[in-house]
C-alpha cells in the first residue's frame, strides 16, 4: 500500500512539472523540432515560482520574453555583473541565447532578461518521434488532471 505522503510527494512533483513541446529551431541541436523528431522538456515550475532558483550559465529557461507575454525557451550564456554583447547584465537579469544563433532572437536582440520573467527551468530533454508526442502529452494530461 502506498503512505498518504507518497501521494503527496508525486502529486506534488507532478504539479510542480510540466511537459513542454519545442517548436521552432533557436534551440538545435540540442532541442530538436524537425519533421520526426520534436523535443518534449520536462520543466521544473516550482522553484522558479518559489524564487529559489537562480539562473547558471548552460541551463535551459523558459521565460515570457520582454515587451511581450510569449514564452521562449533558451539557454543562459550570461549572468548578472558580466558583460555581453557590450552590455553589462544588471542585478536580477541575466542574458539569454539560443543555441542556433543564426535564427534565434534572444538577448542579442532585446537585452538581458528579468529573472522574473522565467517561468520554468528545464530538468529533461526528451526528444521523440512525432508519433509518439502527441500520446505521450495526452497521459501527461490526464495524469495532471
Amino acid at each position: 500500500m502506498v503512505s498518504p505522503k507518497t501521494l503527496l510527494c508525486c502529486g506534488t512533483c507532478l504539479a510542480a512539472s510540466q511537459l513542454y513541446l519545442v517548436s521552432g529551431k533557436s534551440m538545435a541541436p540540442a532541442i530538436n523540432h524537425t519533421p520526426t523528431t520534436h523535443s518534449l522538456l520536462l520543466l521544473d515550475r516550482l522553484t522558479p515560482l518559489l524564487g529559489l532558483y537562480h539562473p547558471r550559465h548552460g541551463d535551459i529557461m523558459v521565460f515570457t520574453r520582454p515587451e511581450t507575454t510569449r514564452s521562449v525557451v533558451k539557454r543562459v550564456a550570461g549572468v548578472e555583473g558580466e558583460v555581453k554583447g557590450g552590455v553589462i547584465v544588471g542585478e536580477g537579469q541575466f542574458w539569454a541565447q539560443g543555441d542556433n544563433t543564426r535564427c534565434s532572437v534572444d538577448s542579442s536582440d532585446y537585452g538581458p532578461v528579468p529573472v522574473g520573467s522565467i517561468l520554468a527551468r528545464c530538468c529533461l530533454v526528451i526528444p521523440l518521434p512525432v508519433a509518439v508526442t502527441s500520446r505521450v502529452q495526452s497521459v501527461y494530461r490526464y495524469l495532471v488532471t
